[in-house]
């Protein structure tokens, strides 16, 4: 992916930021993971899944390193405090980027 096409992207994230959180959140598995473990999908979003999609928005543009979120570390440690099992933080996290792909294919946006 080129550098205009990563700040084309960025800018869509950062335009629709509340609304991928709110469809990710609403996705009835993260939902019932989270549920089930007694995390509040709005807690989770506003601890969590905000920061994640800002991270992700700024190594897009260049401003960090893949691979290096702090915040991810943080959320796995709570993750696995509340007992959430490896495939599900996988479930949970496919739904970002799940959501990001719904997105963009409703805006008409597809890769070539």
């Amino acid at each position: 992916m080129g550098n205009s096409q990563k700040e084309i992207l960025a800018n869509i994230l950062e335009h629709q930021h509340s609304v991928m959180l709110d469809v990710w959140k609403e996705k009835e598995l993260v939902q019932s993971l989270l549920l089930k473990r007694d995390i509040h999908p709005d807690f989770f979003i506003s601890h969590f899944g905000s920061r994640v999609l800002d991270y992700f928005v700024s190594v897009l543009r260049g401003k960090n390193a893949p691979g290096q979120c702090p915040v991810i570390s943080v959320m796995l440690h709570f993750f696995q405090r509340r007992g959430i099992k490896l495939d599900e933080v996988f479930h949970i996290c496919s739904g970002m980027r799940n959501t990001i792909v719904d997105i963009l294919l409703e805006l008409g946006i597809k890769h070539s």
